[in-house]
């Protein structure tokens, strides 16, 4: 099976490559002016579960969006991976039982309370693509006094250690529910100890800006975080110690914010997604969806730091990738008249319409295929 490459011009223009040393079909697009590449990989079709099982007179969306694997970093070591794409452990309401590291060093979070797990969700915003919802909104007096108000809901837990001693690097995919005055913990490394200051890594969105902390010592960005959008935030802490790069990047652009820091010290083990359990400190749940978490022991140079970004542009924000291309949908591979756009809708679903859909991209230079996305249409709901 041959690979077929698209290169992205400057005018959105596509360049053909065949390559039939591989297995796999690849898209290598270009990154900014200076002509660098990444590769990404071959058009897929999001649903959400890849295919669909529908009762008759159901509506069906299919949308197209770029495949996307993550980067080796040679300057960093990957040490905590949680993508809502794989891993995701449900019951049977879509609520979130356990979020498996999929790093390799098997630290999985988990909630044992049914009350407080978080949602797996599927937001049009990410064209089908999943995340998971923590609903920190309802508000409390803090337990230990000191007439403060913070915000409780879901969350995810681990034990196991992530192991940031010193410098690391991280990324987060997240939205932001609606503005708010309070303070959020997008996730945390370490245990909360309030006898001992300064071991844990943080980071949070308070009054709507962007926060970074090690536990009692905090360092906020002069960002305010737009409400109802999804965003990369990447944070890189310097190997000394004494100062943190943190980026907000979106489908528009990306902004960065250079601050100090001090007093920090070693995170112990475990960490927190979503917020704290309440029971154990001033909890601070997130109001809002996370879709992925990748965390590297190390501050990732500067390659690294942007091959990641792009793995995670490609994958949450690629409407720009696909501007100038054009879309053919297939079913059951003949071409399906009119649908010429990056979704299909398939109105009233009927028997008829079971079968194999697949997309076909291409512009006046080549054409790339994706995989089939399977429906299956039956006289009642599953």
């Amino acid at each position: 099976m041959r690979r077929l490459a698209l290169t992205a011009l400057a005018a959105g223009a596509f360049l053909l490559v065949r390559d039939a040393s591989s297995q796999t079909d690849t898209h290598v697009a270009s990154s900014g002016s200076n002509g660098a590449r990444r590769a990404i990989l071959r058009p897929v079709i999001l649903t959400p579960s890849g295919s669909q099982t529908v009762s008759v007179g159901a509506t069906v969306s299919l949308s197209v969006a770029l495949d996307s694997v993550l980067p080796p970093a040679t300057s960093g070591k990957l040490e905590l991976w949680l993508k809502a794409d794989a891993g995701v452990v449900t019951d049977a309401f879509g609520r979130v039982r356990q979020w498996q590291d999929q790093s390799g060093n098997r630290n999985d979070a988990s909630q044992p309370s049914a009350s407080l797990e978080p949602l797996l969700v599927f937001p049009p915003a990410l064209a089908g693509r999943p995340a998971l919802r923590f609903d920190g909104q309802m508000v409390a007096p803090e337990p230990r006094g000191g007439g403060h108000h913070i915000c409780i809901g879901t969350y995810l837990q681990s034990k196991g250690q992530v192991d940031v001693p010193a410098a690391m690097t991280s990324f987060c995919v997240h939205m932001l529910a609606a503005p708010s005055t309070r303070e959020y913990i997008l996730w945390m490394v370490g245990e909360t100890n309030p006898k001992q200051w300064g071991e844990c890594r943080i980071d949070a969105i308070v009054n709507d800006g962007m926060r970074f902390g090690f536990w009692a010592y905090d360092f906020d960005a002069p960002f305010a975080v737009p409400a109802g959008s999804y965003r990369i935030r990447t944070d890189r802490l310097a190997a000394g110690l004494n100062s943190i790069e943190i980026f907000d990047t979106s489908a528009a652009g990306t902004v960065k914010f250079s601050l100090p820091t001090s007093n920090a010290r070693t995170p112990g083990l475990g960490y927190f997604v979503g917020g704290l359990d309440p029971n154990e400190t001033y909890s601070r749940n997130f109001n809002g969806d996370v879709a992925e978490l990748i965390i590297y022991q190390g501050a990732l140079h500067d390659a690294d730091l942007l091959a990641v970004t792009d793995y995670l542009q490609d994958k949450y924000f690629p409407v720009a990738r696909l501007d100038g291309a054009a879309f053919q949908w297939l079913f059951d591979g003949t071409s399906i008249a009119g649908a010429t756009k990056a979704t299909l809708v398939l109105a009233d679903a009927q028997p008829a319409m079971a079968g194999n859909y697949s997309v076909m991209v291409s512009n006046a230079a080549g054409i790339v295929f994706s995989s089939n996305a399977v429906i299956s249409v039956i006289a009642s709901a599953p």
